[in-house]
């Protein structure tokens, strides 16, 4: 069995005096579910999206977790939506789980799922945080949803189903899905004083996914994220120091020492099936273009982008990089394709839309590279402009 430390110089332990034995004891015992009921029928599973970041993975688990909580007869089996080998490459998640002694034998990933979907002995019931639309994944199986918690775009699906299988359909804006998460089963549990100690557990995971998030509550934040950070605050005491709380994930999430190219791009990777059928895939990349090359080589990174096009069947390919230099926050955004007309199409779009400025000595003979300065969109708004942009070209 292996539980990820983090190897950074970080006092990690003064942070965490609650130990989660109800945390990982529920997790042992989701996991042992599956394992020995091959007799099951039915499968209800939680999922976060495709990147499978903090809050993502987070709002999985969390959602699990308070399930249990409300009644431990009905199982939810949370599903980290990425292959097992990828989480090493999400150190912050790493660092928080170890902090937790949450190893990765408590946890389900994809190709767990896609087994449960080959064998064709169930049906699978899916519950979806971090994103409101079915995963590419569930493809081969069928597609019940039974409940969306989200903050991103509402596309306006499965509500039919959420409602005939008696789910929650949350979808709205915060800055962290595991607000909503919080907010949702708090509401179910608060009444319940027998689970005041097991909630308490998982908070300091909840309260790491929102401050990265909201940049330390300094961004994003809406109403519902103070509320629950001051829920969290109270519950965590005042010995809590959350400013070194961030710190330590903010830490370890930016480094990506010792990562290849392709390892970079896949860390926070999403995809998406636009206007005609035009896939679109958007890598978030916590360093700036210039530093990429400097350390792998000018002409790397646009052979890895033509390589990873290649490898997805991508239409569209996106870097966005988001950083600090010089004590001010920063983004690039980097655009990939074999369509040079479709470019020039969304470039109309974005260029006034992100307020793009070319940076020159950077771009390829294919990469084409921007500075952002609109640093309030992130991926969570580029990818509807694309999809806007896309459906007019179309």
């Amino acid at each position: 069995m292996m539980i990820y430390r983090k190897k950074v110089s970080m006092s990690s332990t003064s942070h965490f005096q609650i130990m989660p034995e109800n945390l990982v004891r529920v997790l042992k015992q989701l996991k042992t579910f599956q394992a020995s009921n091959t007799s099951q029928k039915l499968l209800n599973i939680v999922c976060g999206n495709e990147s499978a970041d903090l809050d993502s993975i987070v709002s999985t688990l969390a959602y699990a977790y308070f399930s249990y909580i409300h009644d431990p007869s009905k199982y939810i089996l949370p599903v980290v939506n990425i292959p097992r080998e990828d989480l090493k490459l999400r150190k912050d998640v790493t660092f928080l789980l170890g902090s937790h002694s949450i190893s990765s034998d408590l946890l389900n990933f994809r190709e767990d799922l896609v087994n449960w979907q080959k064998q064709s002995l169930y049906d699978i019931n899916y519950v979806l945080v971090d994103h409101n639309d079915v995963p590419a994944i569930t493809n081969d199986g069928p597609t019940n949803i039974a409940g969306i918690i989200d903050h991103h775009k509402d596309l306006g699906l499965h509500a039919e189903s959420i409602t005939k299988l008696s789910g929650p359909r949350i979808i709205q804006t915060a800055g962290s899905c595991s607000t909503l998460v919080f907010q949702y089963w708090n509401g179910i549990l608060k009444h319940d004083s027998n689970s005041t100690e097991m909630i308490k557990e998982i908070v300091p995971l909840l309260l790491g996914a929102l401050l990265l998030d909201t940049d330390n509550m300094k961004n994003k934040v809406e109403p519902v994220d103070q509320a629950v950070f001051e829920q969290y605050k109270r519950i965590l005491g005042s010995s809590f120091n959350t400013d070194s709380f961030y710190q330590q994930l903010r830490t370890a999430k930016d480094d990506i020492n010792g990562l290849s190219i392709n390892d970079i791009l896949r860390k926070d990777y999403k995809e998406f099936r636009f206007a005609s059928n035009v896939r679109c895939g958007i890598a978030s990349v916590v360093k700036s273009l210039e530093w990429i090359n400097e350390q792998y080589g000018e002409e790397s990174i646009e052979n890895a982008c033509e390589k990873f096009m290649t490898e997805h069947s991508l239409d569209i390919f996106i870097i966005m990089n988001s950083f600090t230099r010089d004590g001010t926050f920063s983004k690039q955004i980097a655009f990939i394709s074999e369509n040079d007309n479709l470019l020039n199409e969304l470039f109309k779009d974005l260029i006034p839309k992100l307020q793009l400025e070319s940076i020159r000595d950077v771009s390829k003979r294919k990469l084409k590279c921007y500075r952002q300065g609109n640093v309030k969109a992130s991926r969570k708004q580029v990818a509807p402009y694309v999809q806007e942009s896309l459906e007019k070209y179309q």
